[in-house]
């Protein structure tokens, strides 16, 4: 029973050793407002930045267990780079579409004018 006890802290020591930047939600926070500052990445993900700031607000209550601390902040984290990601995809999408129109329209154009013999 003591070695699983003993394991098990060594396994959540070892654990919280691999994010070698200790993250804090006033780090998380200031991710999350620098997306919704963006001009070009907000509007784009609205629901995601919602969801991110509840779990912020979540994740900054006090917890009387530090590992429920440190759960919430690890989704608090993971939501806003959902949020991000999802912010960054609609944009790309929308580029993508904006260049498929415009080489659409070039390729009709090509279509239209004489050819060089």
């Amino acid at each position: 029973m003591h070695i699983v006890v003993a394991a098990t802290a060594i396994f959540i020591c070892a654990c919280t050793n691999l994010n070698s930047k200790s993250t804090s939600t006033v780090q998380v926070r200031e991710r999350l407002n620098q997306l919704e500052n963006n001009q070009e990445l907000a509007h784009r993900s609205p629901m995601a930045i919602e969801e991110a700031s509840a779990s912020i607000l979540e994740a900054e209550q006090p917890q009387k267990d530090p590992v429920d601390s440190e759960y919430l902040l690890f989704i608090a984290e993971r939501k806003v780079d959902i949020a991000e990601a999802e912010a960054q995809r609609r944009l790309l999408e929308e580029q993508r579409t904006d260049l498929i129109a415009r080489l659409n329209a070039l390729q009709l154009l090509n279509e239209g004018s004489p050819e060089d013999n």
